[in-house]
């Protein structure tokens, strides 16, 4: 698994409750697992960036999970879109696991690297799903050069 926070987060946020709950639940057996900030709803702003312009703008509000932990004084924090309380929690634990270099990354890791390699497949296929939809533009282009224009026809105009 890459240890680029952003890809780790993605990951964390593609896999199912489930999936996060049974990978932090040997975590919190074998460690002292202290709740920093108890799981709650918070908003959050949607950044999007306009492409034209290349400028940022906030779409809108979105609810989201948030949950703090520390593991064995290794802090872990998980902000997750949408209001379910034990995934943010769950992934708050696992974020501490990969904060502290604990023992059970080496059992979390490959578990993790199936789920992002999951995640790229569903991503590769709903790229492919929408480029069956792209639609192309031809536009007509006409060129100003400072040259004046070209005459195309001859004088005169008739057959000879």
């Amino acid at each position: 698994m890459d240890e680029n926070k952003k890809q780790f987060s993605k990951v964390l946020a593609s896999c199912s409750t489930e999936q996060l709950k049974s990978l932090a639940a040997p975590v919190m057996e074998r460690h002292k697992v202290e709740i920093l900030r108890a799981p709650a709803k918070t908003l959050v702003m949607i950044r999007m960036r306009e492409t034209v312009a290349n400028s940022d703008f906030y779409l809108g509000e979105t609810i989201a999970a948030e949950a703090m932990v520390s593991v064995d004084g290794h802090k872990g924090f998980a902000l997750m879109m949408g209001d379910d309380m034990e995934k943010a929690l769950a992934a708050a634990v696992i974020d501490a696991v990969w904060n502290g270099n604990l023992a059970e990354k080496a059992e979390i890791a490959p578990k993790l690297q199936l789920a992002h390699q999951s995640m790229v497949q569903k991503e590769h296929e709903e790229t492919a799903r929408y480029a069956k939809t792209q639609v192309n533009f031809h536009v007509m282009e006409e060129s100003y050069d400072n040259e004046a224009p070209q005459k195309t026809a001859q004088k005169g105009g008739g057959a000879q």
